[in-house]
């Protein structure tokens, strides 16, 4: 997170060749983050799944997160002479990664005493990924009101990716997903 506000302070003080240097060299921080961050949540997994079985459902945050990160990360560096659409990928980047603090902090405390009692889908979706869907909708509000119209990076990439999460969840809530997990986690 420090890397990106660094960088975002470079940008906005028209400091280019720092902001080009700097997002070259990290660059390589892009996949350990991926396979650290993925890694661990295996290892995480492997705990926790000893003392609560069919925790392994948790499985498809950490894989639409850390998946979404590395995605729009790469897109950022295609898109890099293409200042409006490497902001936004930027910004999904950095969205998917801030999402995994909003599900933990926000899904007990927020999301699932308001959908107490709907259908497990929409508690798992919205507890899970509500981050995501909120700084994306923000930012599409955003674009919206400034340029009166939603950016195409932004709403293909962000929709996108809501619907990879949707698509996630359901996969987690079928009969297969904890057996699949497990082997997935070498359990």
């Amino acid at each position: 997170m420090v890397l990106l506000m660094l960088q975002l302070a470079l940008s906005a003080t028209k400091k280019m060749m720092w902001h080009k240097t700097i997002g070259l060299s990290a660059l390589i921080l892009v996949p350990v983050a991926v396979v650290s961050g993925f890694w661990a949540e295996v290892i995480a997994e492997r705990f926790w799944e000893q003392r609560y079985p069919d925790y392994v459902t948790f499985l498809h945050v950490p894989i639409a997160q850390m998946g979404g990160f590395g995605i729009f990360a790469g897109l950022a560096l295609v898109w890099r002479k293409r200042p409006e659409f490497h902001r936004r990928m930027m910004y999904l980047t950095a969205s998917s990664v801030i999402a995994a603090a909003w599900g933990r902090s926000w899904r007990d405390n927020i999301v699932l005493p308001l959908l107490d009692g709907s259908p497990a889908f929409f508690v798992e979706f919205f507890g899970w990924h509500f981050g995501f869907i909120v700084m994306t909708v923000a930012a599409a509000v955003f674009d919206w009101r400034t340029r009166g119209s939603v950016h195409p990076a932004l709403a293909w990439g962000g929709g996108a990716m809501i619907v990879a999460m949707a698509i996630l969840v359901a996969l987690t809530l079928t009969d297969w997903w904890p057996d699949f997990g497990r082997a997935l986690i070498g359990l």
